[in-house]
């Protein structure tokens, strides 16, 4: 079960560099988000590497636990779901995308739940 803690590192490091960048920098992403709103091409790419990203997280952990280990999975199952919507439905996911970008509290919000959560999935991988 190596793998557990080396996924809790990489995920939980990369939500909390995230997670502080948009919390630090609402305008900035606002920006970022208009502009990935208005591309087809990235909302598709976006679509492939969430899948990727999630399908390699499920097929190599899928241990379904009321733990971290629990977290890890969902947030596989998250991202392998959120890839396939952006393949499938891309063109339904921005009217949901645009919504939030006009309410800055909704920008600010998953940002400092992303710092939380990936501080305490950081805190867990590296303490095992």
């Amino acid at each position: 079960m190596t793998q557990s803690p080396f996924l809790a590192q990489l995920i939980g490091l990369s939500f909390l560099v995230l997670g502080l960048s948009i919390t630090l920098a609402p305008n900035r992403i606002r920006k970022i988000g208009q502009e990935f709103m208005d591309s087809d091409a990235l909302i598709f790419t976006s679509g492939i590497l969430a899948l990727v990203a999630g399908l390699a997280i499920v097929l190599n952990h899928n241990i379904w636990r009321f733990d971290w280990q629990g977290v890890i999975t969902l947030i596989g199952w998250i991202a392998t779901l959120a890839g396939i919507s952006r393949l499938i439905a891309g063109n339904m996911m921005k009217p949901i995308g645009t919504a939030m970008l006009d309410r800055p509290i909704l920008i600010r919000i998953p940002g400092l739940f992303m710092v939380l959560l990936g501080g305490w999935l950081a805190y867990v991988g590296f303490s095992n």
